[in-house]
């Protein structure tokens, strides 16, 4: 299987949880680009107005993940962004995932996936999975094996 992995992370912690994915995902068979996504405008608070230059093309990928961090307890404008601007996105299968750093409103996370689940149903692609990984939280590793199994369920 070809998965494309499309993240963002302002700190670290959405990037190591993509690596852990990915790891997991080569040592399963499965070939995997993992690709960072730089903004040339990363305060921007409007994703219609974020460009990000060089998106790989999704359109040979069998699976998409797309990864980044809860901003303002919100999906971060880059992660919306992105979604809107990856070539070839178009009715693919996708698994989402969202680091929360907040210690204050575990909604935050919540309300990203949905952001970003409305933006995936845009560009008619098929959620697969999503989850929260609550990065502040001592249950943080269990939730990246979780989300580790849940996607090894989706592509064997």
């Amino acid at each position: 299987m070809i998965i494309e992995m499309y993240v963002y992370s302002r700190t670290g912690g959405s990037i190591a949880v993509a690596e852990a994915v990915m790891q997991a995902a080569e040592l399963s068979g499965h070939a995997v680009e993992l690709v960072r996504l730089k903004p040339g405008n990363e305060n921007d608070p409007d994703p219609d107005t974020i460009h990000l230059p060089d998106l790989a093309d999704a359109s040979l990928s069998d699976l998409v993940i797309i990864g980044g961090p809860v901003h303002s307890f919100a999906a971060d404008p880059v992660i919306r962004a992105a979604i809107r601007q990856i070539p070839g996105l178009d009715r693919k299968r996708v698994v989402l995932f969202a680091t929360d750093t907040s210690p204050l409103d575990p909604f935050g996370g919540k309300r990203a996936l949905s952001q970003m689940g409305e933006e995936l149903q845009a560009r008619s692609c098929r959620l697969m999975h999503s989850a929260v990984i609550y990065w502040n939280k001592k249950t943080r590793d269990s939730q990246i094996e979780e989300l580790k199994h849940a996607l090894k369920k989706i592509y064997g």
